[in-house]
C-alpha cells in the first residue's frame, strides 16, 4: 500500500501568510474550515486544505458573499 504524503504548515505559517493575528489564526484553524492534526502541544494543517479554504474565501468575497470565519 502506498503511504500519502500531506504538506503541513503550523498555524505561525498560516498567520504569517495571510498577516493576521495569532489569535485570530488559531480561530480559523479550530473552527473546523481546515484539516488539522494536534501533534502533542503542536498544531498542523493540511497545506492543501488550507490552500482550499483560502480559495473560497477569494471565490466568496469575489461574487459579494459574507466573509468565511
Amino acid at each position: 500500500m502506498e503511504a500519502i504524503k500531506t504538506n503541513w504548515i503550523t498555524v505561525d505559517e498560516m498567520r504569517n501568510r495571510l498577516s493576521i493575528s495569532k489569535t485570530k489564526a488559531y480561530q480559523i484553524a479550530t473552527n473546523g474550515s481546515l484539516n488539522t492534526v494536534k501533534i502533542g502541544r503542536s498544531l498542523r494543517i493540511s497545506e492543501e486544505s488550507f490552500e482550499r479554504w483560502l480559495e473560497s474565501i477569494r471565490y466568496t468575497r469575489a461574487f459579494g458573499g459574507e466573509e468565511m470565519n
